[in-house]
């Protein structure tokens, strides 16, 4: 029985293949939703390293954020919608 590629660990790859192309701004629509909150502070800190490291701009979208993600991003800009 061959198994397939989890949900997270396609959006793992997905970030990873966003980080490596050759473009000065990087746009991330809700790259860690589904993940647990250890992996997407991973994420979130590896994209702010290869932004910092490239001289790139990553620009995240990101819905049900903690305190510890934001802490290592630089600027934030909330959008809220109250039904």
């Amino acid at each position: 029985m061959l198994r397939g590629v989890s949900g997270g660990q396609k959006r793992r790859v997905t970030a990873g293949e966003f980080i490596v192309t050759p473009s000065k701004i990087k746009l991330f629509d809700a790259v860690t939703n589904g993940l647990d909150s250890a992996t997407a502070y991973d994420i979130i800190r590896t994209m702010k390293l290869f932004s910092t490291t490239l001289q790139t701009t990553g620009v995240l979208s990101l819905l049900q954020v903690l305190l510890v993600h934001l802490i290592i991003i630089n600027y934030i800009l909330l959008l809220f919608v109250n039904p």
